[in-house]
């Protein structure tokens, strides 16, 4: 059985395969993750993260946002010890909740 807000996401995933522009930015686990370790949002709650990037992303851009960011997240940016020496992105990444040496 999915969690809650699961339907969505599936939807958003499942659309992310279709030429059309998607519905939405994907918010799963990294995505909510990264967008507030990178200032972009304060939510919580994935509706609301959701929101706040589709304010900041083009809508052109949602698809590849959302797979880059997974993908981010999954490679470097890992939740509890990111990889912040080996990070593409680490000179402007605001760190928020890190704790680094190097901030």
């Amino acid at each position: 059985m999915c969690g809650a807000g699961a339907g969505a996401r599936l939807r958003l995933k499942h659309d992310e395969t279709t030429p059309v522009t998607p519905p939405g930015i994907t918010v799963d686990t990294h995505v909510q993750r990264l967008a507030r370790r990178w200032g972009l949002t304060k939510q919580e709650d994935p509706e609301k993260i959701e929101r706040d990037l589709m304010a900041l992303v083009p809508e052109q851009d949602w698809t590849i946002f959302s797979h880059r960011t997974i993908f981010h997240g999954r490679q470097a940016c890992f939740a509890r010890r990111p990889n912040c020496d080996g990070c593409l992105l680490r000179k402007d990444c605001p760190k928020i909740g890190v704790m680094t040496s190097d901030k």
